[in-house]
């Protein structure tokens, strides 16, 4: 019997985690980092495995599952010092109220406008946040693990600190996690493969994460995936780089009051999205697409708020099912305080929601959502605006400069 192979990878979040235990308080925990690892390890796996019930299976074989008869998982993990990263409480306030891109993608954990009714400051949290820290995870697998078993895990545990993040709104750069350091273990011998992973997250993105050509039915690598890799002016500030990358998003994306966004004249993106939400309020006769049911937008993710009521809502029809991830994950990569920050950018789009007719709520009504490559160009518009190609310009008020992972 062989020994088990294990694995010492040390990561460090780049900004605040929205990370929850038991009263609300903010920790640290190995399961939350668990989850996110499966998560990652299925996204790699749509080039050779297309069947969910066998992806299950290789999943529940390796991580573990509640059935008596598969066990346990096959991959241990062990903290390997204690942690006590620093928490910023309730009601503290990041970025001394300034940033509006970042609060806008820390939506719900952030609280994004001042408001005299509530009492409320711009960048004041909803939530407890633990502040940058770094940890190490030493991994053991079992050798009733195979070598492409192993593999397959090694490989979601450097795309987990390339392009993911921990806790709450970690698909918009909250909690991005960075690795660090590499090390191999076999028995007494110690071998560190990689003193620190590239700083330059170019590097750790290969053209075989593009090599699947049929649409995935899970968020997974495939044709259609894009990474882009952002900077800002050699900022050494993820903060700030995220605030950057939510402001553009701002722009893109709203519509604005008053003609403007951001003290910007508005892009008036998404006259239609508008316009349908103003007609099913009947709050003004505007022009609507013909055979517009639902807002392009829902391809950034569900549910949409518009307002208070129910009618002011848009969210997945099907009972039981209350959201959608966006297909879109903002990483904010960055080795240690004294490197350049960059931006990764990863767009995963899949089957946007379950079921061969799949359908939205949107205020109040049913419809049928496009379940075509289509569906998902507000998207793949928003990463050519940042690019500056394509039919969304280069509209972007930042000093941010995009560039693509080029693949095929």
């Amino acid at each position: 019997m062989r020994q088990p192979q294990r694995l010492r990878v040390s990561y460090r979040t780049t900004l605040p985690t929205f990370l929850g235990g038991a009263g609300n308080e903010a920790e640290f925990r190995l399961t939350s980092l668990k989850g996110i690892l499966r998560f990652w390890w299925r996204s790699l796996q749509w080039s050779s495995i297309k069947d969910s019930n066998q992806l299950l299976s290789l999943e529940s074989k390796i991580f573990g599952s509640s059935d008596q008869q598969v066990g346990r998982s096959k991959v241990k993990m062990r903290l390997v010092n204690p942690v006590s990263p620093t928490v910023l409480s309730v009601g503290s306030v990041i970025g001394n109220g300034g940033l509006q891109g970042a609060y806008y993608l820390g939506y719900g954990k952030v609280n994004a406008f001042a408001s005299s009714k509530s009492n409320k400051k711009a960048g004041q949290l909803e939530k407890p946040s633990l502040q940058p820290f770094e940890f190490s995870v030493e991994f053991v697998f079992s050798n009733l693990l195979s070598p492409e078993e192993v593999d397959s895990v090694r490989n979601a545990l450097q795309m987990m600190g390339s392009a993911g993040g921990l806790g709450g709104r970690s698909r918009r750069g909250w909690g991005s996690l960075t690795i660090t350091s590499w090390t191999e273990i076999q028995g007494e011998k110690e071998t560190q493969i990689l003193e620190r992973i590239s700083a330059d997250p170019r590097t750790l993105f290969n053209s075989k994460l593009f090599d699947a050509t049929q649409f995935p039915d899970w968020s997974a690598w495939h044709q259609g995936s894009r990474v882009l890799i952002l900077e800002c002016g050699g900022s050494k500030d993820t903060l700030h780089l995220l605030n950057e990358i939510g402001c553009e998003m701002l722009r893109y994306r709203s519509w604005g009051k008053g003609g403007e966004v951001l003290g910007n004249e508005s892009e008036k993106r998404f006259l239609d999205d508008h316009n349908f939400f103003k007609n099913k309020r009947n709050r003004a006769s505007l022009p609507v697409r013909a055979g517009m049911s639902y807002p392009d937008r829902v391809a950034f993710g569900l549910p949409h708020n518009y307002g208070p009521s129910k009618a002011d809502q848009v969210e997945p029809a099907e009972e039981g099912l209350d959201r959608r991830a966006s297909p879109l994950f903002i990483h904010i990569h960055q080795l240690d305080k004294k490197s350049i920050a960059y931006g990764v950018l990863t767009f995963l789009p899949s089957r946007f929601l379950p079921g061969n007719a799949p359908e939205v709520n949107a205020f109040g009504a049913n419809a049928k959502i496009d379940t075509t490559v289509a569906f998902y160009k507000p998207v793949s518009d928003f990463l050519d605006r940042l690019l500056g190609t394509g039919v969304a310009g280069n509209k972007n008020q930042s000093s941010i400069t995009a560039t693509e992972i080029q693949h095929g």
